[in-house]
């Protein structure tokens, strides 16, 4: 085989390249077409237990909120509900608490109520961004290294598999769990 019909792209976590083989073609074994038959087979079999499922898992999140198959990746299941009931709660609240001191703090002219409205929005854009990053980890969309073992050997090798659009910066990875500090630090003042 030639350098030509190999493609590199990029390297694994322990350092070694990944390369991608273009088809040359190969010998299906004789049985190949019987074979393919069989398991056509048990794969329509396997597509009605998939339908089963997602009826049974709709029903669950009818009843009860959550399905079992929520429960497979739990965060990424919070993330997208957390982030959409902030979006709705930003574009359909009538208020907004007071931050900083107490309420008989900031009475006075409109401009101190336009202030805390700015800041409150402000907070919920960072909480709802967080959040959508988190949403897209989970989808395997974006990836990351956590803080607290945080290397730049392993987050070049992630750039050179993933692509760097496609991978969150040490400053990305800080918002994103700023804004999930914020969304815990004003979990009591979210209503409306």
């Amino acid at each position: 085989m030639s350098n030509e019909e190999i493609e590199f792209l990029g390297r694994r976590k322990d350092g070694k390249g990944v390369y991608k083989r273009d088809e040359i073609g190969h010998m299906r074994p004789p049985m190949y077409g019987w074979w393919y038959k069989i398991k056509e087979f048990f794969n329509i079999k396997k597509k009605l237990r998939g339908i089963k499922n997602r009826i049974k898992w709709k029903y669950q999140k009818v009843t009860r909120g959550w399905s079992e198959r929520d429960i497979w990746n739990l965060y990424v299941f919070h993330a997208k509900q957390i982030k959409d009931t902030l979006i709705y709660y930003k574009n359909n609240r009538h208020g907004s608490p007071v931050l900083d001191g107490t309420p008989n703090d900031h009475i006075g002219d409109g401009l101190e109520q336009e202030d805390i409205h700015k800041s409150w929005d402000e907070e919920l854009d960072k909480m709802i961004d967080a959040f959508d990053k988190a949403h897209e980890i989970g989808k395997g969309e974006l990836q990351f290294q956590p803080l607290e073992n945080w290397r730049d050997d392993y987050q070049e090798s992630l750039i050179d598999i993933y692509g760097k659009e496609n991978v969150l910066s040490r400053d990305e990875v800080e918002d994103m769990f700023e804004g999930m500090h914020l969304y815990i630090k004003h979990f009591f003042a979210m209503w409306d």
